[in-house]
């Protein structure tokens, strides 16, 4: 007879960062033991202190970085990008990439069994964002 009760997880994964910009790619760096740190190019240096840091360069911020996407929320996310500040359009694209690594494209998400563990890091915009 089976549990009513039981839970199944289902876990999806986005990443942008450093190191890729999915799972796959950080876990390949991450297995070659390549580190996403190097010289400052898309921020300036903090007080000329700081000059080394971890960049998502290969995140260009295009619709493509988002993963497979319906056309209605290609237009949608695209219209919403000219008022995202770079590191909303990153987290929103890692989003995107989760929901879909865990399948949830094709079906619907029960809202009260549902969840998310978001997590970022300190950020800095450049000045002109």
């Amino acid at each position: 007879m089976p549990n009513s009760n039981r839970r199944v997880a289902i876990t999806g994964l986005g990443v942008v960062g450093p190191l890729g910009n999915s799972p796959t790619e950080m876990w390949e760096a991450l297995s070659a033991g390549r580190s996403g740190i190097e010289t400052l190019t898309q921020l300036p240096p903090l007080e000329n202190l700081v000059c080394f840091g971890g960049e998502a360069r290969q995140f260009s911020g295009s619709i493509d970085d988002f993963g497979v996407l319906a056309k209605d929320q290609k237009k949608a996310i695209r219209k919403s990008l000219k008022v995202m500040c770079r590191e909303t359009i990153m987290a929103v694209a890692a989003a995107h990439q989760a929901v879909a690594d865990a399948q949830f494209a094709d079906q619907p998400i029960d809202p009260e069994r549902s969840g998310i563990v978001f997590g970022s890091d300190y950020m800095l915009s450049p000045p002109s964002d």
